[in-house]
């Protein structure tokens, strides 16, 4: 595994995931946020801009993608070894980004408003009982390169994946 992406929606781990795998496979991990916004989470890049850093960052030898983003990262999907579908619960994915918000909040970490966390949450909530476009893009991605992905429900079975990493 040379070559892995990380999808699921906000809140689901992506980013710590992609950290912890990076530190175990000595690979280097890239958000796709940073290719997304210019300055997050209030200015966005142009959508004729995000594909070409996209290609770019495909054509090194070894990586780590996460983001929650669709359309234009196809490419990634299609170059990577492995993709992990990071699928948790409407619950657990609220929980998670009410308690990022306080987190950051607390550190005076640079962050959304409360507004936009609780659409986070609302969104999040229709990809756990998946009922959102987004669930239905990962589904169909994912059902497209069936013989490489690894999906997560639950930390057990994250833990166990990180397990099984040598």
């Amino acid at each position: 595994m040379k070559r892995i992406y990380i999808i699921g929606p906000s809140g689901s781990g992506k980013t710590t995931l992609a950290k912890k795998l990076s530190k175990k496979l000595g690979i280097p991990s890239y958000d796709l946020d940073d290719i997304f916004w210019i300055k997050k989470p209030v200015k966005k890049r142009r959508e004729s801009l995000l594909k070409p850093r996209l290609k770019k960052l495909i054509k090194k030898k070894k990586w780590i993608i996460e983001g929650v983003f669709s359309s234009w990262v196809r490419d990634a999907v299609k170059k990577s070894d492995l993709i992990i579908w990071v699928d948790l619960s409407s619950k657990v994915l609220s929980w998670r980004l009410f308690t990022r918000y306080f987190k950051k909040k607390f550190r005076k970490e640079e962050m959304g408003s409360f507004n936009d966390t609780l659409k986070l949450i609302k969104y999040s909530r229709l990809y756990g009982k998946k009922q959102s476009h987004l669930y239905k893009f990962h589904k169909k991605l994912v059902s497209e390169v069936k013989n490489k992905v690894v999906n997560i429900k639950n930390n057990k079975q994250l833990n166990m994946f990180l397990q099984s990493l040598k």
